[in-house]
């Protein structure tokens, strides 16, 4: 068996181990770590208000499909998928999703320009061979791939974080964790990886935003007041992040990309607070997008 057979494997023996009612707190809506999600899921509400009539779907979709199910309540259509579907099959049971499939993201079943937009929320880190989901994601999708990955800290580092680094080697013998007990390991996106894979694929647009997040295992599962002090801890750690990451002192949690396969009129991303960067064409093929 080869790495990434093994990887997938492994991973796939660890979901099917989750405790199922660690998963069933997903579907409670009124938790702190819904809150947090939520905040994620708004990166997408642009793409879903332009689009109106979108079709969407989701890899590792994990949690009986609740990122489907936000776009859903959207009164989108959404397929959900994730490498190991029982989990996703329940959630149709109980009528949370409409419709889900069990895929591998290397090799997704789906013919070409199935979607509009692929949403991959979480996920991409989890892949053992990353880019080849990426360019299947691509490959199924007419208008767009979004992802909302861990930002690489390691780009462009500051002293500071070259500083934590270093005493974390001293005191720990390693810098950060790289491996996850599902068994994969963590890769994390930059801008830049972004921009060589779109630029290799001539393709018209990308569009980031950096969002930062404050979370521990287990936070905020239970039911939570507003006024709960949970609450105001999540937000004042956000804040600090946001203040640190406004003079570069602290690399974001995530960084949210779009690559767009079509053109478009970026003013409505721009005013929700993404950067629009518009590729150069290769000159010696045919831009027929132009």
């Amino acid at each position: 068996m080869n790495t990434h057979t093994s990887s997938y494997q492994h991973q796939i023996d660890h979901l099917k181990n989750y405790p199922e009612d660690r998963c069933e707190l997903m579907l409670n809506h009124n938790t702190v770590n819904r809150w947090r999600l939520e905040r994620l899921y708004n990166c997408i509400d642009p793409l879903l208000h332009e689009y109106p009539q979108s079709e969407w779907l989701t890899t590792g979709d994990f949690y009986y499909g609740s990122d489907a199910q936000y776009i859903q309540s959207k009164v989108h259509k959404v397929i959900a998928s994730d490498v190991d579907d029982h989990f996703l099959k329940k959630g149709k049971e109980i009528g949370y999703i409409e419709n889900y499939s069990g895929e591998n993201l290397e090799s997704l079943s789906f013919k070409d320009e199935t979607f509009d937009f692929v949403l991959c929320k979480e996920t991409f880190h989890h892949l053992p061979r990353p880019y080849i989901g990426l360019y299947e994601m691509l490959r199924v999708c007419k208008v767009g791939v979004m992802l909302i990955e861990p930002y690489d800290r390691f780009i462009n580092a500051s002293f500071v974080e070259r500083f934590g680094n270093w005493l974390l080697q001293k005191l720990k013998g390693k810098m950060h964790d790289l491996y996850e007990p599902s068994g994969n390991y963590k890769y994390s996106l930059s801008k830049r990886e972004i921009e060589k894979i779109a630029l290799g694929l001539n393709l018209p647009y990308i569009v980031f935003k950096c969002v930062n997040d404050y979370y521990r295992d287990g936070l905020g599962f239970e039911y939570k007041e507003k006024n709960d002090k949970l609450v105001s801890k999540v937000k004042n750690q956000i804040r600090l992040r946001n203040f640190l990451w406004k003079f570069r002192l602290f690399p974001p949690t995530f960084l949210v990309s779009i690559i767009f396969k079509t053109n478009i009129e970026p003013e409505f991303l721009m005013k929700n607070g993404y950067e629009i960067i518009r590729l150069t064409r290769n000159p010696y093929l045919n831009n027929s997008l132009d």
